[in-house]
């Protein structure tokens, strides 16, 4: 249950994290880098210490050392991956297994999501922040969804409930960014579906009448309004200069951190000096104050390049792309379509995610990509994690 210890319960899901981490790590003094079950698994892991490794790069060259330990202590997290993917190979973790566990835990973030909206919260999130909590739930819904047209009758049903539960979590948190993110996950479950051949005439409609309720749902919710009212603020700034809103203030910090990543390309400003490399490119007190406010300039992919420069930013387009290249193309299989499609939908939701604040600056968002990039990996190099077939019947239906 690391994923709702993660949102619900971070102190916990931090010691948990931890003697995975561990375990893994004497896996690897035991087993060795050579071990073949090893080194396939690693290689496509170690994209995680590449990026942590271009962070630390940036700070080292830096010339600032103050306030360096906090940003990259984060990072620690995600570089420790390849450990928690090696445990992951050996234990044999299961898909049946991870599959019931998503389901849990996105019904445990829906009630509580409910429970706190009834209790007078604005904006539900947990233990975290809406936006860390709306991303996560609706990563974990459309997780649940994959593997719909592969399963029994009650199977799908259950799956379809945690779907739902998702969905209708994040929009109750009124995370702007998971409905787009939705959209973009939806499309591509269904070409998921298209390529491993299960995307039927009754499939589609089913698709479309849910797609149609999750909209009707969207505009009779707050999330809509939140919506309209960030066109209202783009609309003000851009005419009336006014940035003293949430569009307006992101605009801003993009297009000082932009103009601060062009005076050091290469390795940027260090990751923790990114606020202040965006705030030297501003003249207004208030709105200096303002940026030195946050700890991200909202996008991961501005924050990175004027931290990190270019080098942190094809980092980041690596540890985000190469895993999505790899379970696409292996996503034809229909034994390995629900493992396959968590990988893929974990890489496309942390991109979208990435474009209105920091996909990895937060530990719930750091553990969670860590855990479900380890546990695709783990089961592509091991085919019986992902194949774990009856000895009748549809080998695909089955391994689930």
């Amino acid at each position: 249950m690391l994923p709702a210890c993660l949102l619900l319960l971070p102190d916990v899901a931090e010691v948990l994290y931890t003697l995975l981490c561990a375990a893994g790590l004497v896996l690897l003094i035991h087993k060795g880098w050579h071990h073949p079950d090893n080194r396939k698994v690693l290689l496509p892991t170690l994209l995680t210490l590449a990026f942590f490794a271009a962070a630390a790069l940036s700070i080292a060259v830096s010339g600032d050392y103050s306030g360096w330990f906090r940003p990259l202590k984060k990072l620690s997290e995600l570089a420790a991956t390849p450990l928690l993917a090696l445990l992951l190979v050996h234990a044999g973790a299961g898909l049946r297994f991870m599959l019931q566990t998503i389901r849990i835990t996105v019904v445990l973030l829906f009630l509580v999501a409910v429970a706190e909206s009834f209790g007078g919260m604005a904006r539900p999130g947990g233990a975290v922040s809406p936006l860390v909590f709306g991303h996560v739930a609706v990563l974990l819904g459309f997780f649940s969804l994959v593997p719909v047209p592969l399963e029994h009758r009650m199977q799908r049903l259950w799956s379809l409930v945690a779907f739902l539960c998702g969905i209708t979590a994040a929009m109750i948190s009124q995370s702007r960014i998971t409905l787009i993110e939705a959209i973009f996950l939806g499309l591509n479950v269904l070409f998921l579906w298209h390529r491993a051949g299960l995307l039927s005439r009754r499939a589609r409609l089913q698709v479309a009448v849910v797609f149609v309720a999750l909209f009707a749902l969207a505009v009779n919710m707050h999330i809509y309004r939140r919506f309209e009212q960030a066109f209202r603020d783009y609309q003000v700034f851009t005419h009336q200069g006014i940035w003293d809103n949430s569009a307006g203030q992101r605009l801003l910090m993009w297009e000082s951190g932009l103009k601060a990543a062009a005076k050091k390309p290469w390795f940027g400003w260090g990751m923790h000096r990114t606020q202040q490399a965006a705030a030297s490119e501003l003249k207004d007190p208030a709105v200096i104050a303002q940026v030195l406010e946050h700890h991200n300039l909202h996008n991961e992919y501005v924050n990175t390049l004027a931290g990190r420069g270019l080098v942190g930013l094809l980092s980041l387009l690596a540890l985000l792309g190469v895993p999505y290249g790899l379970c696409m193309r292996r996503a034809r299989d229909p034994r390995r379509l629900a493992l396959c499609g968590i990988g893929a939908l974990l890489s496309l939701g942390y991109a979208v995610s990435g474009l209105t604040f920091q996909a990895f600056g937060d530990d719930a968002m750091n553990v969670i990509y860590a855990l479900f990039l380890s546990f695709s990996l783990a089961g592509l190099y091991r085919p019986g994690i992902a194949t774990n077939t009856a000895p009748s019947g549809n080998p695909a239906r089955e391994a689930l």
